[in-house]
């Protein structure tokens, strides 16, 4: 005869908690790669707290872009843009400052590396997505790094004039569209701000340059012989 079984006490299962760490990687996403900065002379915008800033061109270590082969070297890629007028600013030179070693990563959920320089910051949202942003002042504070510490070329009279013609057009388009509206108004108002700016700026850097090599003095190098040179291949 059967009898009755009454249970009055559960086994506990241990539960099991997946912890995430690092950045979510989506299905078919693929993680940033690896990179370096290169300047363009014609690269350059304005910035009415700061003047004139480089705009710097990153170069990724993608393969197949640029000339870069599987195992990612970045040489041959900074060969050409170097032929071809670029800058490189390399994240080892001591005259970034704060910014040296601007190349970073954060780390993903499966080991990989996702490559940002040094400024940007990660928010994951509950739903496993990614927003990225800059931290306050942090990107202008680079483009001024490689602007005052002179490793980038000085913005050239002939890409001031560039500049200068574009920001004249945008106001021109403007003001055959502001009429009686208020925001295009107050666009205008801010371009036209923008302009002056600009012309200002300028006048106070060339100022700056012609009093620093006034103020430097000149050594006397006294009569120099004249050596021969090689008017075919310019050699002395």
């Amino acid at each position: 005869m059967q009898k009755t079984v009454r249970l009055t006490q559960p086994t506990k299962e241990p539960a099991y908690v997946r912890n995430n760490e690092g950045l979510p990687i989506r299905p078919g996403q693929k993680p940033a790669d690896r990179f370096v900065y290169v300047h363009y002379p014609k690269r350059w915008d304005f910035h009415m707290a700061h003047g004139f800033l480089p705009v710097p061109s990153k170069i990724p270590a993608r393969p197949g872009c640029n000339g870069i082969s599987r195992n990612r070297d970045l040489s041959p890629a900074l060969v050409v843009h170097q032929q071809q007028g670029a800058t490189f600013i390399d994240p080892t030179d001591r005259r970034l400052g704060d910014f040296q070693d601007y190349v970073q990563f954060y780390t993903c959920e499966n080991g990989q590396k996702w490559w940002v320089d040094s400024c940007m910051t990660a928010t994951v949202l509950p739903g496993r997505q990614i927003v990225w942003s800059s931290k306050p002042g942090a990107w202008d504070g680079f483009r001024m790094q490689i602007r005052d510490s002179d490793m980038v070329e000085p913005l050239l009279p002939e890409v001031l004039d560039l500049m200068l013609a574009k920001q004249r057009k945008t106001i021109e388009r403007l003001a055959g569209r502001a009429g009686t509206n208020p925001i295009l108004q107050e666009r205008l108002k801010n371009e036209e701000a923008k302009l002056d700016a600009m012309l200002a700026t300028w006048d106070e850097m060339t100022g700056k340059k012609l009093a620093a090599v006034k103020a430097k003095p000149r050594k006397s190098r006294g009569v120099q012989k004249q050596k021969g040179i090689n008017i075919v291949k310019g050699a002395e």
